[in-house]
């Protein structure tokens, strides 16, 4: 799930903004303001992270089509450098301490030869985006082995020693130190060591990282000093999201034998052994590669990390503010597509295909009290084409007429991928434009009901920009009646400024009032106009 966004210099956006995200957010405010525009960061993102023809950002693409950089760029001044920062949930806890986030903060900029680079970006993981651990800069570039696109590297600039990681890595430390100590004395271990290319400046190097960890006391300061150094020597190298990884594995001469040892040590420990062989190892010794190693510490938590923000990426489903105008008919492409589309052009062939998923659409047609359900004549195997046709269920008698979806009203056309998205998949982000578009206010508000649903029993995330107040009373009377919680719902209004567009966030309590005041009145249109 995404947690947080942060944007600077992106579009309407000049200073820094972060924007909370929750599993529901709603983003209202006036035209031009700013609320697409958040969701086109990600899907600008999304769309990098499938091409990979830049690091991490593709501004054209399935999605969206933002023009060069100098379009995107707040006030088309291609100096400046945009930010775009990504706070996820993490998808597994690969290292021994609690991560609430993973984030990253971009910063993107313009080359001589106009090519979009990212100079620069910086990562966090703990209870929010302020729990930075690294920032690193690009080193150099050089072509991938694997392919021939180019392999962008990044070596470690600051380090935040008092990082939560960091920490425990101490405390591990002396905990596992007597143990530590007494392997690395033993020669039934030592024999096992590789020493790399340069033997004799390894085997120094390791004396003397040994005569510092075989103190009887080390102070917490001098380990962190200690730690610093070696994780400013960690470079990454990566061609997006989906190739984001250390230079060299992770491991050298002595990370192979962690956990052989104690075969009672419990993971932590493990975890432990692992990370303090290694920092031994990659502080002091340099092994066949050639290159400086990195500490498995940031090391690891960079590439979870890159592998916590592309997973998420791969879930978000953006669905535009017009959906396709439905054909009389078909023709069958002969593909499964999993998922509907930015315009949902995908619906018809779902449908096709999935005679499940068409009873759970009609199970909501129902629900929205539309008067049809979708029949989809069966066809065989010799016939390329076919229709989609809407059962009118209140009028026809017992025979029930059979009408084209290209002739009911258009709103049907708008509303059935919205449902289909909704009910095909689990765990997914849908970024929804306008849901409510072409709908009368019975059923902008239904809509409500149809994001509850696939937020409780989906667990799917919406991220709906949206200008309906029908919507938004429907989530306030179910927070109200108790069927999803405040922190459920994130309602963000986007208004423009003289520095740029803001996000006000308008907290919501148990009784589905707003506890801070809508900006300029909640919809004051309508009293306008009385």
């Amino acid at each position: 799930m995404f947690q947080e966004l942060t944007l600077e210099n992106f579009k309407a956006f000049k200073e820094e903004v972060q924007i909370k995200l929750a599993p529901i957010t709603l983003l209202y405010g006036e035209n031009s303001a700013g609320k697409s525009s958040i969701l086109q960061a990600l899907s600008m993102l999304k769309q990098g992270r499938e091409k990979r023809g830049s690091p991490v950002l593709s501004p054209k693409g399935e999605y969206v089509d933002l023009g060069p950089f100098k379009n995107f760029v707040f006030g088309h001044d291609a100096s400046r450098k945009v930010k775009i920062g990504l706070s996820v949930t993490p998808r597994e806890q690969g290292l021994p301490v609690s991560l609430e986030i993973s984030a990253a903060v971009m910063e993107f900029e313009r080359s001589k030869d106009g090519e979009i680079g990212l100079p620069s970006f910086l990562v966090a993981a703990g209870t929010s985006i302020n729990d930075w651990a690294a920032t690193f800069v690009a080193a150099e570039e050089k072509s991938s082995e694997q392919s021939s696109r180019p392999m962008f590297r990044y070596r470690a600039d600051r380090i935040n020693r008092s990082h939560v990681a960091f920490h425990y890595c101490y405390d591990e430390f002396i905990r596992q130190k007597k143990f530590i100590v007494k392997a690395l004395g033993d020669s039934r271990v030592t024999s096992r060591i590789t020493w790399g290319e340069t033997p004799a400046k390894t085997k120094r190097d390791f004396t003397n990282a040994i005569k510092f960890y075989s103190k009887e006391k080390i102070s917490r300061p001098d380990f962190q000093r200690r730690i610093e150094r070696f994780n400013s020597r960690t470079e990454v190298a990566f061609d997006g999201f989906e190739g984001f990884i250390p230079t060299r594995p992770p491991g050298g001469p002595l990370a192979h034998l962690a956990g052989r040892f104690n075969p009672s040590a419990t993971l932590p420990e493990i975890f432990a052994i692992n990370n303090t062989l290694s920092a031994i190892d990659k502080f002091e010794a340099v092994d066949g590669s050639g290159y400086p190693g990195g500490p498995p510490v940031l090391s690891e938590m960079v590439r979870l990390i890159r592998s916590d923000i592309a997973y998420t990426l791969n879930l978000l489903t953006p669905i535009g503010p017009y959906r396709r105008r439905p054909d009389r008919i078909y023709q069958d492409q002969g593909i499964s597509p999993y998922e509907v589309g930015y315009a949902g052009e995908n619906t018809p062939d779902i449908l096709l295909r999935n005679p499940r998923l068409i009873k759970h659409v009609n199970t909501w047609l129902r629900r929205l009290d539309t008067g049809y359900q979708i029949v989809v004549p069966k066809k065989t195997v010799d016939t390329e084409v076919y229709q989609l046709l809407l059962r009118d269920t209140r009028h026809g008698g017992k025979q029930k007429l059979l009408t084209s979806l290209a002739d009911v009203g258009f709103g049907f056309s708008q509303v059935i991928p919205l449902i289909l998205e909704a009910c095909s998949r689990e765990n997914m982000v849908l970024s929804i434009e306008q849901p409510e578009l072409h709908l009368h206010p019975k059923l902008q508000a239904d809509i409500g009901d149809l994001i509850i649903d696939g937020f409780v029993d989906r667990k799917h995330q919406f991220l709906v920009e949206t200008h309906s107040e029908h919507l938004c009373l429907r989530l306030l009377r179910r927070i109200r009646e108790g069927v999803i919680k405040p922190e459920d719902v994130s309602i963000l209004y986007v208004s423009r400024g003289a520095n740029g567009s803001m996000v006000h966030e308008l907290r919501v309590d148990e009784d589905g009032e707003f506890i801070d005041s809508w900006p300029g009145g909640f919809f004051p249109e309508r009293l306008n106009e009385l």
